[in-house]
């Protein structure tokens, strides 16, 4: 797919500067030590071929994925004796080289940061470059000539044998296939291992080949090109020194060069270019260029960072490149093409030679704040002003029109001349016309809706459209007013922008409530719920593409109007937009309204809109497209906080209850635009979107292999060609395997066996002592009733101090009601025993077991003392007494108070021993943890968890009470899905945030909770599980009470129950 869209794009694609820009048009970023870097100066420029920067810093070799810094330094690199690198080099195997301060020469493997060896050691400080050819580094030195390393010993070349100087400062490929070394005494090439002096002798600092033959040379004297031995100087003009630090050629055959002082010089078509401090460098000094594979220009600066220029669809004129002020209120592109920009405070300039304004008040402008330019029928330009009228240009002179000419208002907004000659200008104050030098003015009076006029639209039919403030859409047509408002359909009342489209309907764009569509006296409605950009449209146009175009104050955005149509006529729910921001070019995202024409389209059907920040201009047949898939990268692996090699097989035990992943999209262009999706293959086949988000976290993994895949899609959509992949084997624990469970288990059916017949044996001499044991038992148990009763006044006392009066009361009630029903129950069991007596058979049955022996089990099968025994054994419950029945009823009966009693009293324990600890709350933290806690009881059930934690702000409360009402609902949920035999079972945990507050919602598919019972679930002793107290849901409400927070059930998109738990913003 991603090559097909490659394919489809490639008109439009870009995959290097447009040389036709300026530098200040292209969108410029920085990163410095605030950003991630470890220090500031930036040295040595080099890719991968998987798309990771690398340079040298003072702190350390740097890789960049153009949203993380990751720092290679002697903490972490056992080769490395000094953090200060001062030159890389990058060769074809995948291996960057290095050097420091200290002389040191090291290699290291840039996929999996192994092979960190020390090539060879020079003297302190004398290492100045690193030029890689094959698997061979030229290393040039500062004093000690250049020594070729990757063979088997170290080979010099140095003025003994013919090298110009000692000093070399910079190597390069030759045209021959060799180098060629920059030196104090001039350029040298070696080729075959020969060394051969170039040209006359000059202190040469940087060099690269020429596309045109030769070489770009960096000398302390300037820019040379070097041809045939001869130095012909480039005309550049630093203004305080002349030399090249440093030089390149970009993919266009323009030409960059670095200076210690002046900043960036390009020479393209030409044309001379200066960047410095003043256009926003942010240090003047640069130490190297490097242009990467989505064509993006990258600059290492002595002390400002890393910097970057790249291309965009957007191009921008503003004060910086020659416009008298940034604050453009209209735009016009006139018959013959010419652009007409109307700014607040700059007067009217012509785009050709925007530093000489074509209309100013040195030219008779009455006023230089400008909100409108537009056209007349003749060709004139009319032109409103803020407090001079209304002007009038024919191409030699101005004439001005005021209030003694009949206007109501110094100020004045959009104009335009219908098809009848009238010319109607828009004011705050009406509507006026002028009709053979004639003005009128129309007002409420005359049936306008609101004086405040906005923008006029003459339509096909004669129509004339009046945008308005607080007045909705006026019609003037036949000497008559007419209107739509909010009451006959439209969305507002606050109208900015008519366009009418070629089938006669109207697209109006309001203020702060989206586009409406008028259609034969039907309104319809796209705003940002039905996929539009933004509800403020402050301008509507339309290209040659079938796209609208329109501006606000966050953007400009486009649309195909047959999607449009399709959302109007029911074959869609949403449309889709492209948006175009700062990211994209714009120097403002901003863009200005509210007179028209604020947009216009050339007769190259280029699109151009006002900002705050000069005009912009779009071409929509050239938009940047960037075509190159970015490479993936599967980052770091972490189990439980375990940061692990990463390998493309992993074997991780089954027990790691939390898996993370972190990956990358190497593209640097936008990365904030990258995208990310991503499945785990044997636990589900389908792709996840993880939108933006560079790391996904895995729980409940069990046993068994799976596949981890994640793709990756550039700023421009177009998706990896591969998956970054890791295979995991999740290997059990020796005691969870089969062979462990089957042994387990003929143990257990050993030891039951033998337990029964030794049983069997002593029945008949326990008997006569059954009833003496269960009645000093029956006793032990009103002692211990006594006791619990007497610990239960504690237990009061201990919850009042700890706080807890109230849930001491009510657990502790029922705990008085179980006591005195196992009371109860133990006298019935004594008076059971009372009746029972042991049949003579089984008495019988066990004289002959005892006789039995225990290696020979098979006799019971082989003999007829053995068959008589099976048949008699299998005859016993017909003979056992009604009272045994009830003997085995009441021991039941007691275990269940005891099993009762338990739970109270350990819900009350864990509740009371709970931290009472005030602190700010990470809710999503604690859903993790109630998770883990449960961990074992969600394996054991074989319930799925999926979590779709959305980032949360912390609230204020006690950690303990929240981690407590989560267990309890997490428990609940588990009992409910096993209790109802579901196949699917699921449990899904969401958090997010909306305009109410914070919320956390479990829902599980259990069986769910009757209309009837939701008002009551919560209460205390309510429960619909037969033999439960009622107390897990009625603490977890008190808990979630206490933290200021409501809880309730609501309706699920599932079967089941759905509880949510809130956290208003009045009460966080």
């Amino acid at each position: 797919m991603s090559r097909l869209l490659a394919v489809l794009l490639v008109s439009t694609s870009v995959l290097a500067l447009d040389p036709n820009k300026r530098l200040t048009q292209y969108v410029f970023d920085t990163w410095s030590a605030a950003s991630g870097l470890p220090q500031n100066s930036v040295q040595g420029i080099n890719q991968t071929h998987l798309g990771y920067l690398w340079f040298g810093t003072q702190e350390g070799l740097v890789r960049f994925d153009g949203v993380e810094f990751d720092v290679f330094d002697k903490f972490n690199v056992a080769s490395m004796s000094s953090n200060l690198v001062n030159t890389t080099s990058l060769d074809d195997q995948g291996y960057i080289w290095y050097s420091t301060d200290l002389g040191e020469v090291i290699r290291l493997n840039t996929m999996d940061h192994s092979d960190n060896l020390r090539m060879h050691q020079f003297e302190r400080g004398i290492i100045t470059f690193i030029h890689v050819q094959g698997k061979q580094a030229w290393v040039a030195t500062a004093g000690s000539g250049v020594c070729l390393l990757g063979g088997d010993q170290p080979q010099f070349f140095n003025q003994e044998n013919g090298l110009p100087h000692n000093s070399v400062w910079w190597m390069g490929s030759s045209v021959g296939g060799g180098v060629v070394a920059c030196t104090n005494g001039g350029l040298a090439s070696i080729e075959d291992g020969i060394l051969k002096p170039l040209g006359p002798r000059k202190a040469t600092w940087s060099i690269t080949q020429r596309s045109e033959g030769g070489y770009w040379v960096g000398t302390v004297e300037g820019l040379y090109v070097f041809d045939n031995d001869t130095y012909t100087p480039v005309p550049i003009r630093p203004e305080n020194e002349p030399a090249i630090y440093t030089v390149m050629e970009d993919r266009d055959g323009c030409v960059w060069a670095g200076t210690p002082r002046d900043g960036i010089f390009r020479i393209c078509n030409a044309r001379v270019e200066q960047f410095n401090e003043q256009q926003g460098l942010p240090y003047n000094s640069i130490l190297s260029l490097f242009e990467d594979h989505e064509g993006s220009i990258w600059a290492g600066t002595d002390g400002g960072g890393l910097v970057r220029f790249r291309d965009a669809s957007v191009t921008a004129f503003s004060t910086t490149e020659g416009l008298p002020n940034d604050m453009v209120r209209s735009v016009l592109s006139d018959r013959e093409g010419r652009l007409w920009i109307g700014m607040d405070g700059g007067g009217v300039a012509w785009l050709e030679d925007p530093a000489n304004p074509v209309l100013s008040r040195v030219e008779g402008l009455t006023d230089d704040r400008v909100l409108a330019v537009n056209q007349d029928n003749q060709g004139g330009i009319w032109i409103s002003t803020y407090g001079g009228g209304l002007n009038f240009f024919d191409g030699d002179s101005l004439v001005a029109y005021g209030v003694s000419d009949g206007l109501p208002t110094l100020r004045t907004g959009t104009v335009i001349q219908t098809r009848d000659g009238a010319i109607w200008i828009g004011t705050q104050l009406g509507l006026v016309s002028l009709i053979q030098g004639v003005m009128r003015t129309y007002t409420t009076v005359d049936g306008l809706t609101s004086n405040l006029i906005r923008n006029l639209h003459e339509s096909r039919d004669g129509t004339l459209w009046i945008a308005t403030r607080g007045g909705g859409l006026n019609a003037f047509r036949d000497g008559k007013f007419s209107a739509l408002t909010e009451a006959d359909g439209l969305s507002s009342n606050q109208i900015l922008a008519i366009y009418e489209h070629e089938n006669g309907d109207l697209w109006v764009g309001t203020s702060d409530q989206g586009l409406n569509l008028v259609r034969k006296g039907e309104i319809v409605v796209v705003d940002r719920k039905k996929g539009l950009f933004d509800d403020k449209i402050l301008e509507i146009l339309y290209d040659r593409r079938g796209r609208f175009w329109m501006s606000s104050n966050r953007g400009i955005f486009s649309v195909l109007v047959s999607d449009l149509y399709d959302l109007v006529d029911g074959k869609t729910d949403q449309v889709t937009c492209r948006v175009l921001r700062a990211d994209d070019g714009m120097k403002s995202s901003e863009c200005n309204g509210g007179s028209a024409p604020a947009g216009t389209v050339d007769p190259n059907g280029v699109i151009w809109f006002p900002t705050i920040k000069g005009v912009v201009r779009i071409d929509p047949a050239a938009l940047v497209i960037n075509p190159v898939p970015p490479m993936m990268t599967i980052k770091q692996v972490i189990a439980d906080g375990e940061v692990l090699d990463v390998t493309e097989n992993m074997s991780l035990p089954s027990t790691i209850s939390k898996l993370e992943i972190k990956f990358a999209a190497l593209s640097l262009r936008v990365p904030d635009r990258v995208g990310y999706k991503y499945r785990f293959k044997g636990h589900g086949d389908e792709w996840k979107d993880m939108k933006g988000r560079r790391s996904v976290v895995l729980t409940n993994l069990k046993g068994g292999d799976y596949t981890f895949e994640v793709l990756g899609c550039n700023d421009s959509g177009v998706w990896s060609e591969q998956p970054a992949r890791i295979n995991f084997r999740f290997v059990l624990p020796w005691y969870q395997k089969a062979w462990f469970r089957l042994l387990v288990g003929m143990g257990l059916l050993a030891i039951i066996w033998r337990s029964y017949t030794a049983r069997q044996q002593k029945m008949g001499r326990r008997e006569s002592q059954l009833a003496n044991l269960i009645e000093a038992r029956a006793s032990g148990l009103r002692e211990s009733s006594r006791r619990l009763i007497d610990a239960q006044d504690q237990m009061v006392e201990a919850a009042h101090r700890a706080g807890m009066a109230e849930i001491a009361k009510s657990v502790l009630g029922q705990v008085r009601d179980a006591l005195t029903q196992v009371d109860e129950a133990s006298k019935g069991l004594v008076s059971a025993l009372d009746s029972v007596s042991v049949p003579t058979r089984m008495l019988r049955l066990s004289e002959q077991l005892g006789q039995i022996d225990q290696d020979r089990l098979h006799y019971l099968k082989e003999t007829e003392t053995g068959k008589q025994i099976i048949k008699e054994l299998l005859a016993l419950p017909e003979h056992v007494p009604d009272q045994r029945r009830r003997l085995l009823d009441e021991i039941s009966a007691i275990t269940k108070r005891f099993q009762q009693l338990n739970r109270l009293i350990s819900a009350q324990q864990d509740f009371v021993k709970l931290e009472r600890v005030h602190d700010q709350i990470d809710i999503n933290q604690i859903v993790l943890d109630a998770l883990k806690m449960k961990s074992d009881l969600i394996h054991e059930h074989g319930i799925e968890i999926i979590q779709d934690l959305a980032p949360l702000s912390p609230i204020q409360g006690r950690r303990s009470l929240m981690l407590k009402a989560l267990i309890n609902m997490i428990q609940n949920s588990c009992e409910a899905i096993e209790s109802s035999h579901v196949v699917k079972k699921t449990i899904r945990v969401r958090s997010f945030k909306d305009r109410l507050g914070i919320h956390v919602e479990l829902s599980d598919t259990g069986p769910g909770i009757a209309e009837a019972d939701r008002d009551r679930i919560f209460s205390q002793g309510f429960t619909t599980k037969p033999g439960r107290a009622g107390l897990g849901l009625h603490t977890t409400a008190n808990a979630i009470a206490q933290l200021g927070g409501v809880i309730r059930v609501v309706n699920g998109d599932h079967p089941g129950t759905h509880i949510r738990i809130s956290f208003y913003n009045t009460n966080i």
